[in-house]
Formats: structure tokens, C-alpha cells, sequence
């Protein structure tokens, strides 16, 4: 399985995004990355699920394409 990402673009609201056609790269205050792509997100809320409880200093949601 190969994703392909396209552009990042900062979002202010996670209940904004396509979990879709849409990843999350969210990045922490202890400057560490976590690369959500659309396949691991089921809906929004185990988006959710997966952030809580992490400091996040800048979420970004990029369009997405799986290929199998």
C-alpha cells in the first residue's frame, strides 16, 4: 500500500476535515510528527481518540490517494 500526499494546509478545526480524502500531520510541542493517512482514520472521532491528550502546537490536513 502506497499513500501519496498532496499540499499541507493548516486547519483550525478538526471537525473540518475529510477523514476520507484527507491525512492529519500534527505536530507536538515536543517538536515530535505523528502522520495520520486516511486509512487509519475511521471517523472523525478516532482522529480524536488518537490526539487527546497531547500537547499539538500545529495540525495540518493533506489530500490523500491510496493506491493497493
Amino acid at each position: 500500500i502506497v499513500t501519496i500526499a498532496g499540499k499541507r494546509l493548516p486547519i483550525d478545526n478538526l471537525d473540518n476535515i475529510d477523514v476520507i480524502h484527507y491525512g492529519v500531520l500534527a505536530t507536538f510541542d515536543n517538536n515530535q510528527q505523528d502522520v495520520i493517512v486516511p486509512s487509519e482514520i475511521k471517523n472523525i472521532e478516532t482522529l480524536k481518540r488518537r490526539l487527546t491528550g497531547r500537547d499539538i502546537n500545529q495540525i495540518e490536513a493533506f489530500r490523500s490517494v491510496t493506491i493497493k
